[in-house]
């Protein structure tokens, strides 16, 4: 309980950190209609002032991803609300809108820093395997991840047929930085599409201090751990 404890605490200040980055506005998820850190009633009255006209619209105010902004959208950030969501649509390393279907309860994560802070979201439970097997050496600071399968780390040296045969539900790869949109990075993306059809990829930034407050927060509404963040605000549209 104490180690939880502390693991959340450091994981606040490194978000409290990352908040005061200009490069981060808030919550990369589709229904976070106002662009602040939370998916919230504000969000619901936002997109209803969008639908009157009081309001222009925000990219991530449709909800759903129809093209339209409507009362489904409404439904979409209710439900997101309710934890009741069927799909979530969030914004990738790519700037692309990735559909993963929910709840996430089956997890390869390949990332380096991903399984640390899947780790400190309380969510190692959802782990079925990993990138690197460094950890394996370190037993009494990972007893949980220690003992989970390695399937690579990177696309060209991936396992794929024992990634398949775990069934995720998602895939976290480790294109977690910046370097990923650069060259070579949109390769290594579309060999891990074509070796894993139909397993939604997770790929955030949650290296980097510009995005992180941004990309943690996203990949907690993705595995259900949101309401381990503080709420940091900045400053969202006045209602």
């Amino acid at each position: 309980m104490k180690r939880k404890m502390l693991v959340q605490l450091i994981l606040s200040m490194i978000l409290a950190l990352a908040s005061n980055s200009m490069a981060d506005y808030g919550l990369g998820i589709y229904g976070n209609a106002n662009l602040d850190n939370i998916i919230d009633e504000k969000d619901i009255v936002y997109i209803n002032k969008i639908i009157n006209g009081t309001f222009e619209p925000t990219e991530l105010a449709d909800a759903n991803l129809d093209g339209k902004i409507d009362m489904e959208d409404i439904e979409q950030v209710e439900a997101i609300i309710s934890g009741s969501e069927e799909e979530l649509i969030f914004i990738d390393i790519f700037g692309e809108a990735v559909t993963i279907n929910k709840p996430v309860e089956r997890l390869v994560n390949m990332g380096w820093n991903g399984v640390d802070v899947t780790r400190a979201l309380g969510a190692e439970d959802l782990l079925v395997a990993v990138g690197r097997d460094y950890r394996a050496k370190t037993p009494i600071s990972y007893p949980i991840i220690s003992k989970l399968p390695s399937v690579g780390d990177t696309a060209d040296n991936c396992d794929y047929e024992k990634v398949l045969s775990l069934e995720p539900d998602a895939v976290q790869t480790n294109l977690e930085a910046s370097w990923a949109v650069a060259e070579g990075g949109r390769a290594q993306y579309d060999k891990f599409k074509d070796n894993l059809p139909g397993i939604p990829l997770i790929c955030l930034n949650v290296r980097e201090i510009d995005n992180l407050s941004r990309n943690i927060r996203t990949y907690g509404y993705i595995i259900d751990k949101e309401l381990y963040f503080p709420s940091f605000s900045l400053q969202p549209p006045t209602l």
